[in-house]
């Protein structure tokens, strides 16, 4: 083979090293660039972080932000940071005009233009809604004793629309926000926002102004055991009046607030301090700018159960239900999904090896040196025993336990009816009627009329899961049926 010439060689050469020393110079310029615009963004979640970033440029720890599918949430652009640490505050105890000033000032200095500007009055007046909340370790955990701080929210336009126009299309929470312009949510201090929310509310009660903004009568709120009917019940509640009602199904707020900001533990902050940012939550969800609206629902995530303590704490006298199932039925629809249980949602803590406390106290109770000794169907019945004697240790006289065996003719017959205190009509009636022919999450391929399958279900269950339905579920499922609810005597 003959040689190319040495000359033009050593050019060839030079001119390919040029090229990528210019590429790698471009590269870590663009990179540079990048970082500016995005170095606040959790590498974890790859979200944006709060106003604040600290002047040591350390990243503090987000808390909260899930609850849903986060495939389904757009990524917010980026907004100018404060570059220094919020200082907590303690309003407790001063005029409330003072507060209200000051909170509305510290809001205002972090706003860039007058659109930012106008977007808290958005918020104020209730037409852009509180979709996610945050927190940030380093400032909750500094939290006022009798208050809370560092959680922030995030705010877009929700379309409520296409949820009343057709529940079972559109069943949960993720759904309305994928249906919505929520490409670039708004974060402000939520505290701040919730108090002046409130003034802004009472200014106009003051006033004998009765339009808008309102806040919603929060009517009753649903827990779950999964697999159980509940988004049947949400589905009813919002098709029972569409026009007069208002549904959250599985919303990411009220999860973050019980679960996620104090930390499943409380190792951030108090119960009493998670009660206070779960109201701040439920208060700005339940206003609106629909004259026509009055009630409001939620249904929670079903490990939200863990925490109906906190619930409790923060409305005492809002009606709850307890939706849960034949513990062999409710397992079977785990293990349809994953008849290995490899991936199940009540198996997941297990294939990850951090087993939640809840579980482990579960399996110690039962003889159990150690919860990994728990075969998967053992450890999928733990794991929804922890959700049915939650509920179990909290029933109450606000508390209405729900058999899906039941459901759903006993909504209309019997729990509605006594929680509004008046008999429905019989629209109302045919409403919640129609919509539980459906299948309660009709997405897409998946609509069409729903069709029992209890019996399928029992028959097909394997001597494991029965087994283990019968030890560590049947004894929770047995009190939630003797219960007798106050409400419904």
């Amino acid at each position: 083979m003959t040689k190319e010439n040495n000359g033009k060689a050593a050019r060839r050469r030079t001119v390919k090293k040029l090229l990528i020393v210019s590429m790698c110079a471009l590269s870590l310029t663009l990179a540079f660039l990048s970082f500016r615009g995005t170095n606040r963004f959790d590498n974890d979640k790859n979200r944006p972080m709060r106003f604040g970033l600290p002047m040591n440029g350390h990243m503090p720890r987000r808390l909260g932000g899930s609850g849903h599918r986060q495939s389904r949430y757009h990524r917010p652009s980026q907004r100018r940071r404060t570059g220094k640490v919020s200082e907590p505050f303690d309003e407790s105890g001063m005029d409330p005009h003072a507060v209200a000033v000051r909170f509305r000032e510290d809001l205002l200095q972090q706003m860039e233009s007058k659109d930012e500007i106008a977007l808290l009055e958005d918020v104020l007046e209730a037409r852009i809604h509180l979709v996610q909340i945050v927190g940030i370790e380093e400032e909750v955990v500094r939290s006022p004793k009798n208050s809370y701080h560092g959680v922030y929210g995030r705010f877009c336009r929700l379309n409520f629309a296409v949820h009343k126009e057709n529940p079972s299309s559109v069943p949960m929470f993720r759904d309305i926000v994928g249906n919505s312009d929520c490409l670039d949510p708004f974060e402000m201090d939520l505290k701040k926002v919730a108090y002046l929310a409130r003034e802004r509310d009472r200014q106009g009660q003051e006033n004998n102004n009765k339009q808008v903004p309102k806040l919603l009568n929060f009517t009753a709120a649903a827990f779950h055991e999964s697999r159980c009917g509940s988004t049947l019940v949400a589905n009813s509640m919002i098709a029972m009046d569409p026009e007069k009602h208002r549904t959250y199904s599985e919303s990411a707020p009220p999860f973050s607030a019980m679960r996620e900001i104090c930390g499943q533990t409380f190792e951030h902050c108090s119960e009493t301090q998670a009660a206070k940012i779960l109201q701040d939550v439920i208060y700005l969800m339940s206003r609106t700018d629909d004259p026509k609206e009055e009630r409001v629902f939620f249904k929670f995530q079903s490990t939200t159960s863990q925490f109906i303590s906190i619930f409790q704490m923060a409305f005492p006298n809002v009606p709850w239900m307890y939706v849960y199932r034949d513990p062999v039925q409710v397992m079977m629809s785990h293990v349809n999904d994953d008849p290995q249980l490899k991936r199940a949602i009540c198996t997941k803590s297990r294939i990850s090896g951090r087993h939640p406390k809840a579980i482990r106290d579960i399996a110690h109770r039962h003889g159990y040196a150690d919860s990994r000794e728990l075969e998967p169907s053992q450890y999928c019945a733990a794991h929804l025993a922890t959700l049915t004697e939650s509920a179990v240790n909290n029933l109450n006289d606000m508390a209405i336990p729900v058999n899906y065996d039941l459901l759903p003719n006993i909504l209309w017959e019997k729990i509605i009816p006594r929680i509004l205190g008046r008999p429905l009509t019989q629209t109302e009636i045919d409403n919640m009627e129609a919509v539980s022919h459906d299948y309660s999450k009709g997405r897409g391929q998946r609509a069409g009329e729903f069709k029992g399958d209890s019996e399928q279900k029992a028959h097909a269950a394997s001597k494991a899961v029965k087994e283990a339905a019968d030890e560590f579920l049947k004894p929770s499922f047995d009190q939630l049926n003797e219960f007798k609810p106050k409400l419904l005597q």
